[in-house]
């Protein structure tokens, strides 16, 4: 937190942005956190919209654990339009290392309802 609301930091030019009659104008790292801020929010508010949706949902597998939706990276830093949910099919070697005997990570980020990014 100190390294994201410190001016100084806030203030340091980390790419050219603009290169117009002689003058170069600079994108601060306070506007890339800015950026990258919102597109988090605009991932935040899809999640919400899916979880919010009516209708009857039915899981592609018995076992809910084993399918985790979220969203890809790229949608952050880059994103290129309109965002869609990203699925990960778990495979049964993945669940014993992530603990699927009991109530793993898995469980928690949907319990808590976690935004999920893929990288």
């Amino acid at each position: 937190m100190k390294t994201l609301t410190s001016w100084e930091n806030l203030d340091l030019s980390i790419y050219i942005s603009d290169m117009r009659d002689g003058k170069t104008t600079y994108a601060t790292f306070g506007d890339r956190v800015k950026e990258i801020i919102s597109s988090m929010e605009v991932l935040v508010d899809r999640q919400i919209q899916l979880a919010s949706q009516d209708g009857v949902k039915i899981p592609q597998s018995l076992d809910i654990r084993r399918t985790i939706v979220g969203f890809d990276f790229l949608d952050i830093i880059a994103p290129l339009g309109a965002v869609h949910s990203r699925l990960h099919h778990l495979g049964t070697s993945q669940l014993y290392q992530l603990g699927s005997l009991g109530a793993g990570w898995t469980d928690l980020v949907s319990s808590i309802g976690a935004t999920i990014i893929f990288g």
